[in-house]
């Protein structure tokens, strides 16, 4: 990744680029974290992302040199892995017909009409955790 910030955006776009070739200064580089572990909490199980978000959000962990990921699967509000054992943990558990709209207030919370739902197979987290593992 440090390498990588030393190129311009340019050259890391995919498109045509005119010149075909782009040069590094000379460089020592010394990149030790101060931290073994260095991440960010994606909440999905109130709100589910597809995979390809987090596949996204893996890419952008490793860009900021982030090493862990904490993807919270379950919760009151949806159940987003499956467990072979429960099936109706995402037959029920990954749907919701509403959804709190901010903080609960003095009058009781106030929820909207937007049904909200999605799961990921075992499939897709093996996955996930395939990809992020190759990203460090």
């Amino acid at each position: 990744q440090t390498i990588r910030q030393l190129l311009p955006a340019e050259a890391l776009s995919g498109g045509a680029t005119g010149t075909g070739s782009w040069g590094l200064p000379c460089v020592e580089i010394t990149d030790v974290p101060d931290r073994p572990w260095r991440g960010a909490m994606l909440d999905v199980a109130r709100r589910f992302q597809p995979i390809g978000y987090l596949h996204r959000y893996v890419d952008l962990l490793a860009l900021h040199k982030l090493n862990v990921l904490h993807l919270h699967l379950t919760d009151d509000q949806g159940w987003r892995m499956p467990v072979d054992a429960y099936p109706r943990l995402i037959s029920v558990g990954s749907r919701r017909a509403r959804s709190q709209k901010g903080p609960t207030g003095p009058d009781g919370a106030h929820f909207d009409a937007v049904p909200h739902e999605g799961a990921y197979t075992n499939a897709e987290l093996r996955g996930l955790v395939r990809y992020a593992a190759e990203r460090g």
